[in-house]
């Protein structure tokens, strides 16, 4: 279970710091177990918990929305989840004198970027609780999430 909320990465699991390692079950204890698991995640997920719901496989039915400031290059998607900002996503590399979590996003940045042609780049899919915490994440300055990511529609 821990390695498939790790994988699919809507929750900090850093701060756990145990690293379980695969049992030696015989095949009808690891089926009975992994009935258990799907019965878990169907709970989880009812209740309103993502932790095992990836978004990978559906961020082509929602509408993609994009946001440029301060020499960001983000796209993202909002659902029921919060709002996800995609792989590749180029992220802000400073952040503005008034930002008030600098040092939770470095950390981060540390954990979930690496530098792509001298860029800030996002390595996997992550959901933010809200479209403005995303933009701030990505924009390194505190922004109204509902008015700076746009769509490709709207007027620029």
């Amino acid at each position: 279970m821990f390695h498939h909320a790790r994988e699919i990465n809507n929750y900090n699991t850093e701060e756990n710091e145990q690293n379980p390692k695969q049992l030696k079950l015989q095949r009808h204890s690891i089926d009975t177990l992994h009935d258990f698991f799907n019965d878990i995640k169907f709970i989880t997920e009812f209740t309103g918990f993502t932790i095992f719901k990836s978004n990978s496989n559906t961020n082509n039915a929602y509408e993609i929305f994009y946001t440029k400031g301060r020499k960001s290059d983000a796209q993202g998607f909002y659902n029921e989840n919060g709002f996800t900002v995609l792989k590749g996503s180029i992220i802000a590399a400073t952040v503005v004198q008034s930002f008030g979590w600098e040092d939770k996003r470095n950390h981060f940045i540390e954990e979930y970027t690496e530098t792509v042609q001298g860029s800030i780049t996002l390595k996997t899919d992550y959901t933010f609780k809200s479209p403005s915490t995303a933009a701030d994440f990505c924009i390194g300055s505190s922004n109204n999430g509902w008015l700076v990511w746009k769509n490709y529609n709207s007027p620029h």
